[in-house]
């Protein structure tokens, strides 16, 4: 009898805990298919402005600022590193060539018509899956609550393991924080390494694009 009575103890406590789970599991699915469905329409967006600023310890400030409008592409990189010497690289991109101009504690460089290529920094989904049994099954493990970051009401979503951004530093994973409203990212953390980003839809001016006097700068020859 004592048996029985112990069976039927252990399993009203399984089953309070996989309801428990399951509970879990569908509140973040809930949460993560809401965000998804948000950040699909700005992720077609051609014209925006993103800002990107990367630091971690002992380790230069990297801060990007991308422009696209159209065909149109513009790219501003600042490097600072410890010392507090400040390298800028800017690229302007369209469908023709790309003009890269290079300012350094050692001069000004230009490469006009670069064979460097760059990397299109674009409005990202940090949840992406391929189906929504991916969601549910990455949403279960992960922890998400609410905070506030930026003055902006937001997500933290941590342990999302999703095949399109298993992003790792020293085998940690990254924590996204994602904002209710829009369920765009504004921050990551994985270690040390943190990155932070904001936006700008709908008023990238041609301006942007205009290349600077390339009389300040020495013309690098490309054989």
């Amino acid at each position: 009898m004592k048996s029985k009575k112990v069976l039927k103890i252990i399993g009203i406590i399984l089953l309070v805990l996989i309801l428990m789970f399951l509970i879990h599991a569908l509140k973040n699915f809930i949460i993560a298919t809401k965000l998804q469905n948000k950040v699909a329409k700005y992720m077609d967006s051609t014209n925006y402005h993103l800002t990107a600023i990367s630091y971690q310890k002992d380790a230069p400030t990297i801060t990007i600022n991308f422009y696209k409008k159209d065909e149109k592409q513009a790219m501003f990189v600042e490097r600072k590193d410890d010392n507090g010497e400040i390298t800028k690289l800017t690229f302007y991109c369209n469908r023709k060539r790309t003009d890269m101009f290079i300012e350094s504690p050692d001069g000004k460089i230009a490469d006009i018509n670069s064979k460097v290529s760059i990397m299109p920094m674009v409005v990202i989904n940090p949840l992406q899956t391929d189906n929504k049994w991916q969601t549910f099954l990455y949403s279960s493990i992960s922890m998400v609550r609410s905070t506030n970051y930026a003055e902006k009401e937001c997500y933290v979503v941590d342990n999302y393991l999703s095949p399109y951004n298993l992003a790792e530093q020293d085998n940690h994973t990254t924590k996204y924080i994602i904002e209710k409203e829009t369920g765009l990212l504004l921050k990551t953390e994985t270690g040390n390494l943190t990155c932070e980003r904001k936006y700008e839809f709908d008023n990238v001016n041609d301006s942007i694009f205009v290349e600077p006097d390339i009389g300040q700068y020495k013309i690098q020859e490309n054989n």
